[in-house]
């Protein structure tokens, strides 16, 4: 008894002086598997926002080894699961954990504060909801109410429960006390907002405003912050501005090694690819996202495949498939409208437009967000076109007002590049030709819209592409360099020297004006 006595004495000592390795070794030295669930309590917030996670899963797997059961190891490996993007199995362990922790236990909390966030990411929004205001009621401080107001904001927003949002919203705003992280994630919410029919529409300045402040930010909130502005600048194509954008985004993520989130950020990418005709680029950026999921099911597979769709209807693809889009069950309200609404797209654009018609109804009846909206207004421009309609028309103007006033652009892009009739019928009203010249331009179709009689103002001549300003010879050199190939694979494939494959590279990059083999392969994909 004295024995244990002392051990538990200096246990606690070590653990009062943060001497966690320490606690550790007296652990397993001393065969004291109990003592497991009062280090991984002390150590935990730590051990999370560092790099000690392999010590924190050593710790776990010994205490199962040990029969150890405790709510805190449950809350530990949810934390963990969160964190490597096994949402599923986080909720599972967080739900056990909420249900097992003395009500008196400071990390009560924090169990529902991770059961909401994999809730939200698995889909299960009304869970989400629930378990945030439980974490928010038992939160220990501000920060952690402001962590819980976000995390129910983004699954009353996933519901459009706009009302619900805004005023979780208005909290959060009086709440922040000068948190850069929360001012950050007040202006992402008004973002998110604006895709709602019934909210009020983002100011262009918002973001600016901010800007100042993004150093002093936690580097996932200015991720998820950055991420939501290249979307806003996506849907008003302006797909340049929203690239550079989510290169930044891109190169942060990976500098704080947080890979998870690129997923969403490769989707974004694709359909700023597609607004600039890089239809390839998109199915390489589908590609990675797909691979940065992790799964097979879900939001994010969703949205990778009604990306898919799109790309494959824009670039004219004839072995598209007229068969409805794969949603999986649970995803956003969103994603399932947004996939009626290509499907109506395909459908109108092949003729079927009862069928066109039909999937537009669903869309509108699936979701409240603009993206939607916009789109099925113009697939109903479409089918009244291939009807020879006389309302085709005002059903373009009216689907370009709406755009207009909810900025809601690149669905616009999508319709006219699926169905360029569309813009036959705009070339007839010279204030609606000349209201939509700057879509055209940002999403480089002057030659499309010049064969349809809209001629865009200032429109430069087109430059030739890569392969027009290089050689037969330098055209095969650069397909095997985005292949992936060595200068001396690329020799022996071609039977020519390796010196020989060093000067036609030097020269490809002369003429492209890159700086080096991957530069030069980037843009081969770019401007295919």
């Amino acid at each position: 008894p004295d024995r244990v006595a002392l051990i538990d004495e200096l246990a606690e000592a070590l653990l009062a002086n943060d001497h966690w390795d320490d606690v550790w070794r007296l652990i397993q030295d001393c065969d004291r598997p109990d003592l497991l669930p009062g280090l991984i309590e002390r150590s935990l917030p730590t051990l999370l926002d560092g790099s000690r996670l392999p010590a924190l899963a050593s710790w776990t797997e010994f205490g199962r080894a040990h029969k150890v059961v405790s709510p805190i190891l449950d809350l530990a490996e949810a934390e963990m699961a969160f964190l490597a993007g096994q949402h599923a199995k986080a909720y599972a362990l967080a739900l056990q954990a909420t249900h097992h922790f003395d009500e008196s236990s400071p990390l009560r909390w924090r169990a529902h504060a991770i059961a909401a966030r994999s809730a939200h990411f698995s889909d299960q929004l009304e869970a989400g909801i629930t378990h945030a205001r439980n974490a928010r009621a038992l939160a220990p401080d501000n920060r952690a109410v402001q962590h819980c107001l976000w995390t129910e904001f983004l699954c009353a927003y996933e519901l459009e429960n706009e009302g619900n949002c805004s005023s979780i919203l208005e909290q959060l705003e009086n709440s922040q006390n000068g948190n850069p992280d929360t001012t950050a994630r007040v202006v992402q919410g008004r973002y998110l907002l604006s895709n709602l029919l019934g909210c009020h529409v983002t100011e262009e300045t918002l973001f600016e405003r901010i800007r100042p402040l993004l150093d002093r930010v936690h580097p996932q909130v200015r991720a998820s912050l950055l991420y939501a502005h290249c979307d806003h600048l996506a849907n008003l194509a302006s797909f340049s501005e929203a690239e550079n954008g989510l290169i930044e985004t891109r190169s942060l993520l990976e500098r704080f090694d947080l890979l998870l989130a690129l997923a969403p950020v490769y989707c974004v990418c694709a359909i700023t690819a597609i607004g600039l005709r890089r239809y390839r680029h998109a199915d390489l950026l589908l590609d990675a996202a797909w691979q940065a999921a992790g799964s097979t099911r879900g939001s994010i597979p969703t949205q990778i495949r009604i990306i898919r769709e799109v790309a494959s209807l824009l670039r004219g693809d004839r072995s598209l498939n007229l068969t409805a889009t794969r949603v999986d069950d649970n995803v956003s309200k969103c994603l399932r409208g947004l996939g009626y609404a290509v499907d109506a797209l395909k459908w109108a654009c092949r003729g079927d437009v009862n069928t066109a018609l039909t999937y537009a109804v669903h869309a509108n009846e699936s979701t409240k967000f603009t993206d939607t909206l916009a789109l099925t207004g113009f697939v109903r421009a479409i089918v009244a076109c291939r009807s020879d309609s006389a309302e085709a028309e005002s059903l373009i103007t009216s689907a370009i007002r709406f755009a207009t006033e909810r900025r809601r652009w690149n669905q616009f892009v999508w319709a006219y590049r699926a169905y360029p009739g569309l813009l036959d019928i705009a070339a007839n009203e010279p204030e609606l030709a000349l209201g939509i010249q700057p879509i055209l331009r940002s999403a480089r179709d002057a030659q499309l819209a010049a064969r349809h009689g809209i001629e865009l103002r200032g429109s430069s001549a087109p430059q030739p592409s890569s392969d027009e300003r290089l050689t037969p010879r330098e055209r095969e050199v650069l397909r095997l360099a985005v292949e992936g190939l060595s200068n001396k694979e690329i020799a022996a494939r071609l039977f020519i020297s390796e010196v020989t494959v060093k000067v036609h590279l030097r020269h490809i990059y002369e003429k492209l004006g890159v700086r080096n083999r991957t530069e030069a392969a980037l843009h081969a994909v770019y401007c295919e």
